[in-house]
């Protein structure tokens, strides 16, 4: 646990890829070290978001431990344990704020971290179990874009991503997954109906570009 406080402070600037690493290592031991190591992963994200496309590198490198984690025969256990880290993140708010959503931020100020927030989205969204989590995060992501410049651009630009990552069996449940948590929105008329606009434009978004075929014709996550 000391180490993944360590690797979260001045570690991280200087040595963000071993960082990230470590702290990666670290969220998927036992639950007490677990839970101390993505609040590291998720600090060390939040800082680097203070530096000029820090936080762009540091998902690129998250995601990649992710996707090798989750990549061939899948160990339940391990794979729920990733697909908490990607959740924790996507969830995550700017630091000093209490409801501004990282990813939000991100995706108006770092437009290259549209790819590694969307693979995280898509790696959450095909599983049976974190799929409602995932769209509860997607939809406060999208709802504080609302009215800033660029939030059509940055919506289609993850939802792009996330389309061309899911397998193609798995994008019309999702669809309908979203579709339906949209019918739920507890907001003001003016409020819902911008949501609901950048909801849409995620969904328009392209399918295309590609991933291998392994990748693309695996199933519901656990």
């Amino acid at each position: 646990m000391t180490a993944a406080l360590a690797f979260a402070g001045g570690l991280s600037i200087r040595y963000p890829a071993d960082s990230i690493d470590w702290l990666w290592f670290l969220s998927l031991r036992a639950i007490d070290i677990r839970v101390v190591a993505i609040r590291a992963l998720v600090l060390l994200i939040q800082g680097a978001a203070e530096r000029e496309e820090g936080a762009s590198q540091a998902l690129r490198l998250l995601t990649k431990h992710i996707e090798l984690e989750l990549h061939g025969p899948i160990d339940p256990g391990y794979a729920r344990k990733a697909l908490a880290v990607a959740l924790e993140v996507l969830n995550a708010v700017r630091l000093d704020t209490e409801d501004d959503p990282l990813a939000a931020w991100l995706l108006l100020n770092e437009p290259d971290s549209a790819r590694p927030l969307g693979t995280l989205w898509a790696w959450a969204l095909r599983s049976g179990h974190y799929r409602r989590d995932a769209i509860q995060a997607l939809y406060r992501t999208l709802r504080a874009l609302c009215g800033k410049d660029g939030a059509r651009a940055a919506a289609m630009a993850l939802g792009k991503v996330v389309w061309s990552s899911l397998p193609p069996n798995t994008v019309p449940l999702v669809k309908r997954a979203i579709e339906r948590a949209g019918n739920t929105l507890r907001e003001g008329r003016e409020d819902a109906g911008r949501t609901r606009e950048l909801v849409l434009a995620v969904l328009a978004a392209s399918a295309g570009g590609g991933l291998s075929s392994s990748t693309r014709t695996r199933g519901v996550m656990p």
